[in-house]
C-alpha cells in the first residue's frame, strides 16, 4: 500500500455557486470538485488543471492555493489534497452548456447555500467551506479514525 496519495483540484465559485461534478463511481451519487491524482513529478497545478479539463471538458485558469486537506487513518494511506482558486476560460459554448441540472452526472454549478446538500465528503466540504467564507489559504486535518468522512 502506498503511503500517501496526492490529489489536487479547481474551485470555480462564480457569484454565489461553485462548479462541482458528479461521482457514481461508488454506486451512490456524490458530487465534488473537479480533481485529479497528483502523477509522479507533476506540478500540483497542472494536476489541478488536467482533472479539471479531464471531467468537465472544459479549460480553466489556475490560480492561487486556496486550501490544503490532510486525512489519516489508520487503514488509509496519508492523504493530502491541494484546492486551487480557479477562473474559466470562455472557449466555443457558453458554460450554461456544462451547466445541466437536468443530468444525473456531469458537471454543474451549486448554490454556496446547498454546498452541504450535495458534497457527502466531509473534509471537503468543511474546507471549501471556510475558504468560501474567508477566501484566505488554510490548512486542515481529520482524523478519520475520530470523525466520519461523509456528512450527515
Amino acid at each position: 500500500m502506498a503511503s500517501h496519495r496526492l490529489s489536487a483540484s479547481v474551485i470555480v465559485a462564480e457569484s454565489d455557486r461553485v462548479l462541482v461534478v458528479c461521482d457514481d463511481s461508488a454506486g451512490t451519487l456524490r458530487w465534488r470538485l473537479p480533481r485529479a491524482v497528483v502523477r509522479s513529478g507533476e506540478p500540483l497545478r497542472a494536476a489541478a488543471r488536467r482533472g479539471f479539463e479531464e471531467e468537465v471538458g472544459r479549460s480553466v485558469r489556475v490560480g492561487e492555493l486556496a486550501f490544503v486537506t490532510e486525512t489519516v487513518a489508520r487503514a488509509e494511506p496519508l492523504a493530502l489534497h491541494f484546492a486551487f482558486a480557479g477562473r474559466l476560460v470562455e472557449e466555443g459554448a457558453p458554460w450554461a452548456a456544462v451547466d445541466r441540472p437536468e443530468a444525473r452526472c456531469g458537471a454543474r454549478f451549486v448554490p454556496v447555500g446547498e454546498l452541504g446538500a450535495h458534497i457527502a465528503d466531509r473534509p471537503l466540504w468543511v474546507a471549501l467551506g471556510a475558504w468560501l467564507e474567508e477566501r484566505t489559504i488554510r490548512y486542515h486535518v481529520f482524523d478519520l479514525d475520530r470523525i466520519s468522512a461523509l456528512g450527515t
